[in-house]
């Protein structure tokens, strides 16, 4: 299984630097990379891969949060989404 989220250690001329990967369907890739591609990237490696590549200084947070929340609850066990939707949600 795929985990929904990793980083990955870019060389070459990204200086090694780390960027978050995501997973997310081939086309929402394309679109992401197309309506903001100073934020999502992809490589020649992750291409074949439903995933993106996100630079972290211009990753929206709450995206990357609803990215996750949904990647983990198609994975999750049934029953394991039913118990986490039934605790009451937090809010500060």
């Amino acid at each position: 299984m795929l985990e929904p989220f990793c980083l990955c250690r870019l060389s070459g001329r990204n200086g090694g630097q780390f960027s978050p990967v995501f997973k997310v369907p081939f086309e929402e890739r394309d679109h992401l990379i197309e309506m903001d591609p100073d934020t999502f990237f992809t490589t020649d490696h992750h291409r074949p891969h439903q995933l993106v590549l996100a630079r972290p200084e211009r990753l929206d947070l709450e995206w990357a949060r609803e990215n996750l929340t949904r990647v983990w609850r198609a994975q999750a066990k049934k029953a394991v989404v039913k118990a986490w939707d039934a605790i009451p949600s937090f809010s500060p």
